[in-house]
């Protein structure tokens, strides 16, 4: 797993197998805690608390236009560029949003499910692979966003898989957390697992 910071920062680097339900509840957790020390030395060790002044909902994401996208695909392509700057799209198994196919997610987030339980999933055919393997219908795309109220963040989650021979279906995961404060993203990170 890698990890970056607002504008590419390196804030903490391993790697990690993620083979378990278990080891998604603790890295969510995990998660947590780098955004909040994120939060920290931004805001120069102010406090923590969420000001009761500061509402967020699940919601908000819900409301946001064209710009917040494009801001969304900015920080994607900048942390990128300092992440990887001799990224090869045709090899990469590791998706991102585009400006078009985070459109279609937001479109087809269930208000309703996604207030009511802080969790939406979405699967998909991306029909994207590396250029040696295919995407094969029975090897299923998802895209998950949740909710995290007690801090205002966001994880959205792109679990892309295809078809590698006699291994069957082979995934990755290109993971964004991020918070959101009047309409604009803070404290980007992007995690990949794969």
């Amino acid at each position: 797993m890698k990890w970056l910071g607002r504008e590419g920062k390196k804030v903490f680097g391993f790697q990690c197998s993620v083979g378990s339900d278990i080891n998604l509840i603790y890295e969510k957790y995990f998660f947590v805690f780098i955004i909040l020390i994120n939060i920290s030395c931004e805001n120069g060790n102010k406090n923590l608390a969420i000001s009761n002044k500061e509402v967020c909902k699940s919601s908000d994401i819900l409301k946001l236009d064209e710009t917040f996208q494009d801001d969304f695909i900015f920080k994607i392509d900048s942390v990128r560029k300092i992440q990887n700057p001799n990224r090869n799209e045709e090899k990469e198994i590791f998706i991102d949003f585009d400006k078009k196919m985070l459109s279609d997610f937001l479109k087809d987030i269930n208000p309703k499910e996604f207030s009511e339980k802080n969790i939406f999933k979405k699967e998909y055919h991306f029909n994207i692979a590396p250029k040696e393997y295919t995407d094969s219908e029975i090897c299923r795309d998802k895209i998950t966003i949740e909710f995290i109220p007690e801090i205002c963040a966001f994880i959205i989650k792109i679990h892309n898989t295809f078809l590698v021979p006699d291994n069957g279906c082979t995934e990755s995961d290109v993971i964004y957390y991020f918070h959101l404060k009047n309409n604009k993203i803070n404290n980007f990170i992007i995690q990949e697992a794969g």
